[in-house]
């Protein structure tokens, strides 16, 4: 054991200075002086040796333990001076995801024919069964039940509800909203639906008609509450089930509720 080892040192030492001391009160002139010096010499110029080394380690470790609180101050103030920077990194890339996703609505805002209302998405509610969530804007806004509600990156519901500030909307994926839609490759246009799962059918589409998982699905313009040409989502797989005439097509939205808090209510509502 080291704590062992150095006690029996130190004792050692302890002695041998003992013995030293005894030989120098010693009469020198004595016979019987001269030998124990003789043998006693040698020893106490070794262990002196290793009281030097000793003490030397001792200063070392006195002196870890004197600027072992300067180093542990140094130490904190890195890590809070680190965690500072994190703090202000993350904040300046969500600044830039900020102004890149209004840039994107100002953009989208001047290419709609239509007035609108912009808003954000202030929580999410409903219940699986019928998806939505609510927006900052209400009646006093000038929104109205029926809108459409639009992202930079595609449709996102109709507003069913609304209060002096704020309003309720369906969201795309819920059973009760329905879109008229048209593929943006082949034309073949079906009414895409929503099975409160997250995802989407698209519905009413012949089996001899040409469309394909990837496929991107538009709003056709039928109806006359969404513009023409806006994304609503994209066909994730095609069958064609034994004695049916339609398709059985499944789709996802192009957008969903976490990809945006930025939104647009088209003031237009279908007669």
């Amino acid at each position: 054991m080291p704590n062992k080892e150095r006690y029996y040192r130190v004792a050692l030492i302890a002695v041998l200075s003992l013995i030293s001391f005894s030989g120098v009160m010693m009469d020198v002139r004595s016979p019987l002086s001269v030998a124990p010096v003789k043998v006693v010499d040698p020893l106490l110029l070794f262990w002196g040796r290793q009281m030097a080394k000793l003490e030397r380690t001792i200063g070392g470790v006195f002196d870890i333990v004197k600027y072992w609180g300067a180093w542990e101050a140094e130490r904190n103030r890195l890590i809070k001076e680190r965690d500072d920077l994190l703090i202000k990194l993350n904040a300046s890339k969500a600044a830039i995801r900020e102004n890149r996703e209004l840039r994107k609505l100002l953009k989208l805002k001047r290419e709609l024919p239509y007035p609108v209302v912009p808003v954000n998405l202030i929580c999410k509610g409903g219940t699986p069964w019928s998806p939505t969530f609510m927006v900052d804007k209400g009646s006093s806004d000038g929104v109205r039940k029926g809108m459409a509600v639009v992202s930079p990156y595609g449709v996102m519901g109709i507003v069913v509800a609304t209060t002096p500030r704020t309003s309720r909307v369906l969201g795309v994926t819920s059973v009760d909203c329905k879109i008229h839609v048209e593929d943006q490759t082949s034309g073949v246009r079906g009414i895409l639906e929503g099975d409160n799962a997250g995802g989407m059918f698209l519905k009413y589409v012949l089996t001899d008609r040409e469309i394909k998982a990837g496929d991107l699905l538009l709003t056709s313009g039928l109806g006359g509450i969404f513009p023409r040409g806006y994304p609503v989502a994209r066909v994730l797989s095609v069958k064609r089930l034994p004695g049916e005439k339609f398709l059985y097509i499944k789709a996802v939205p192009t957008v969903s509720w976490d990809d945006t808090h930025y939104l647009l209510v088209l003031k237009r509502i279908s007669r």
